[in-house]
């Protein structure tokens, strides 16, 4: 860990300023505010965008302010580790005529878990608040379903966002986005699942499976057709080899299907009819005669696509089988092919990390070019209307423009939905893995002692774990997968070693969205949200429970809990924009907050009765909870509510730093931070400058330190965690052959 001083000084330098009139792509570029005067509201009101209310003067200036104003002791933290796991499968769901939901994009990952991305306005503001918008989407991490190694493989959506997934462990999942579980789960009867495809209609699932058969799902009833099931209707016949992928034609009659034996299949999709069988020829291995692999197919109106373990992408005629045009643009194994909806544009990509274009032109197909994709293989490709994404071994989801090809794209990196780290004002830290929490203790920095490690949990669960939560007595920890929520008790030895001591109950806590521990010293108390949106609080360390609230009319997944500092409030905000405050004293539903019309990311409490909620259009709102209406300085400053910040960003975190007459705010997000003064006036509205290196995984307040400058003893620790490092632990990429090596 480094400790430096933050400054934020608000005087700009030549290079500063030279850097700031150069042009940058906006997706590099960080507007830093300091102070903005009249006559920059003035201008703003003038301009295009959102409309600006215009606040009341400044008070004082940044150059006469006392110390902790400027700067600020920063304690940067990276011995804890972070490692997301790579994408396996991507995509995107279909509306439905009976419900229309907003774009999703679900993304499978190699630990087993499956997130589900949702497209957003991609906004942002320049330096005169004025808003700008883009017109493809930026993408929200809102949902995140707690797997196991091996579990999700492929995915595959169904008509009303009905999201299926399958693995090496060969069993078929189907999952809720609303509860985020298990709704239904089926074995393959085949052994290990390699591909999944849902018919057009919605009607049915196949699945390609290890040893040589696709088996076709029936996902309604057939007496009710209304009723969703996930029952085997039929077996295909077997095939030589194991079958690597499966999909339809688009009039469902006719499924598809590769194999690792160098073939491409058709069989009818009702009577299991062979209509055809196509034999790959050995093109880079002729002597040793070992067919290709097909690893994926795609089946457009009368051509069939198909990419193999040679680097070729093929396309044959549906009818026929014979071969129209193949193509060596990769150097390496093709594993994804993807069609757009017209059928005139198909995309592959594979083991080179190349995605490649091709276009139908008459009755031909030619290469028109290619773009090479992050660092490692690609392992998926999805498209919807104008959207391509693509998924990599590298942990990074890439947007392309289908129209505009060329267009430079945009990655979305894999940074958590909730922050793997919590930490208490002493010092005490809290880290998560995906099966095991680790304990940390940060020293005195000035002293030479930086940190250590206290102990390790490693817990047996079901899946993957989710929530986790530390009380600031430092006496708790807790934690959920997707059975059940625990509840650790720690014993202190002088401050330096720790017994942990699991709490039991004669039933266990059921599984736990989000959890978080009360703040008195004595008498702690634990909050969690179960996955029906049931409020839950209970009592420590007897777990007896205190109150239970129940969920609202619409289910929806909480996105984020927040308790006030004397233990009186609790609030909740799910992803229907709803959030609703209890009292924690008499256990009653208190008030619901007006929604606002974009998504929110986080909430938290600025002071007793104010909260703060933060959007995915970068704007901030203030709300007292005792009055229920908006903070006034959510009311008189509308523009200090914006925050400057990258297109796709989002605010994952809040933090308050205690002050006795300025208060600040701290919201961070996966790579820039922003630190704004509140005490009830209009204020300017300082930002952090330092940007840290890829990203962070969380930042809290700790107290203790002795620095005259840090404003109260106030040091700012932040987690960081370079996505070089993630890089750096990841398998070998694809060697290229570079000229005179």
């Amino acid at each position: 860990p480094t400790r430096t001083k933050m400054d934020v000084d608000s005087t700009p330098t030549a290079a500063a300023a030279k850097r700031e009139a150069a042009p940058k792509p906006w997706r590099r570029e960080l507007v830093e505010v300091i102070g903005v005067d009249q006559a920059e509201l003035a201008e703003a009101d003038e301009g295009e965008g959102d409309a600006f209310m215009k606040g009341e003067p400044f008070e004082g200036d940044l150059d006469q302010a006392p110390p902790s104003e400027r700067s600020m002791p920063l304690h940067r933290c990276r011995f804890v580790t972070w490692n997301p796991s790579s994408v396996e499968a991507l995509a995107f769901n279909r509306p439905s005529e009976r419900q229309r939901h907003q774009l999703m994009l679900a993304v499978a990952r190699a630990s087993g878990d499956v997130e589900v991305w949702t497209a957003c306005p991609a906004v942002f503001y320049d330096s005169s608040y004025r808003k700008h918008s883009l017109g493809s989407p930026a993408w929200h991490k809102s949902r995140r379903m707690l797997g196991s190694q091996g579990s999700a493989h492929v995915v595959a959506w169904g008509e009303d966002d009905r999201l299926f997934t399958a693995g090496l462990s060969g069993v078929i999942i189907e999952w809720s986005v609303s509860t985020l579980l298990p709704v239904r789960t089926s074995v393959s009867y085949g052994g290990a699942v390699w591909g999944l495809s849902v018919s057009h209609n919605g009607n049915q699932l196949a699945v390609a499976c290890d040893d040589g058969g696709v088996r076709v799902f029936d996902l309604y009833n057939t007496d009710t057709e209304s009723v969703p099931s996930l029952t085997l209707a039929r077996t295909l016949p077997r095939k030589q080899g194991r079958l690597m992928c499966v999909a339809w034609s688009p009039d469902d009659t006719v499924l598809y299907a590769g194999s690792d034996k160098g073939t491409v299949q058709a069989w009818h999709a009702e009577t299991g009819e062979s209509l055809l069988v196509v034999t790959l020829r050995t093109h880079t291995r002729p002597r040793a005669q070992v067919p290709p692999i097909v690893w994926c197919i795609a089946a457009l109106r009368d051509t069939i696509v198909s990419g193999d373990s040679d680097g070729r992408t093929q396309f044959w005629d549906a009818s026929t089988g014979a071969l129209q045009q193949e193509f060596a643009t990769h150097q390496a194994d093709v594993l994804c092919v993807a069609a757009d909806s017209t059928g005139t544009r198909v995309f592959s990509s594979g083991v080179d990390n190349d995605v490649a274009l091709f276009m139908r032109q008459g009755g031909t197909w030619g290469y028109k070019q290619k773009k090479r994709v992050g660092s490692h293989d690609v392992r998926a490709l999805a498209i919807t209307g104008d959207v391509l994404a693509s998924g990599s071994v590298d942990t990074v989801v890439t947007q392309f423009s289908v129209s505009d090809f060329a267009a430079q794209p945009a990655s979305w990196y894999p940074f958590p939905m909730q922050p793997p780290v919590n930490m208490t004002s002493s010092g005490l830290i809290l880290s998560q893995q995906l099966h095991s929490l680790d304990l940390w203790r940060l020293g005195n920095f000035e002293a030479g002692d930086k940190y250590r490690h206290v102990v390790e949990l490693q817990i047996q669960a079901l899946s993957n774990i989710g929530g986790i939560a530390l009380s600031t007595n430092e006496k708790y920890v807790a934690c959920s997968d997707i059975s059940e929520l625990r509840v650790f008790l720690l014993r202190w030895d002088d401050n330096v070693t720790c017994q942990v001591r699991k709490l039991k109950t004669e039933k266990p806590l059921p599984a736990a969205q989000r959890v978080l521990f009360t703040n008195a010293a004595e008498g702690t108390r634990c909050v969690f949200v179960t996955h029906d949106g049931t409020l839950h609080v209970v009592e420590l360390p007897s777990l007896k429970e205190l109150a239970v609230f129940e969920p609202a009319a619409s289910l929806a997944p909480v996105v984020s809990l927040a308790i006030s500092a004397d233990d009186h409030w609790l609030a909740a905000g799910d992803l229907n924009n709803a959030i609703h405050i209890y009292d924690l004293t008499t256990f009653k539903h208190h008030a619901a907050v007006p929604p606002y019309g974009s998504q929110l990311t986080t909430i938290g409490f600025f002071d007793a009765n104010t909260l703060v909620v933060a959007c995915t259009d970068h704007q901030l709102f203030l709300w007292d909870v005792q009055t229920q209406r908006l903070h006034d300085w959510s009311r008189k400053v509308v523009y200090a509510s914006k925050l400057l910040m990258p297109v796709g960003e989002q605010v994952v975190g809040i933090a308050v730093e205690a002050h006795p007459t300025r208060p600040h705010l701290l919201f961070y997000s996966h790579t820039c931070l922003h630190r704004i003064a509140i005490n009830g006036r209009p204020l300017r509205v300082p930002a952090l400058k330092n940007v840290l290196h890829a990203g962070f995984v969380d930042a809290h307040f700790r107290s203790g330190s002795n620095n005259a400058d840090s404003g109260g003893g106030h040091e700012l620790v932040v987690f960081e965690r370079p996505f070089l490092g993630v890089l750096l632990g990841l398998p070998k990429p694809f060697a290229r052959k570079v000229f005179g090596r």
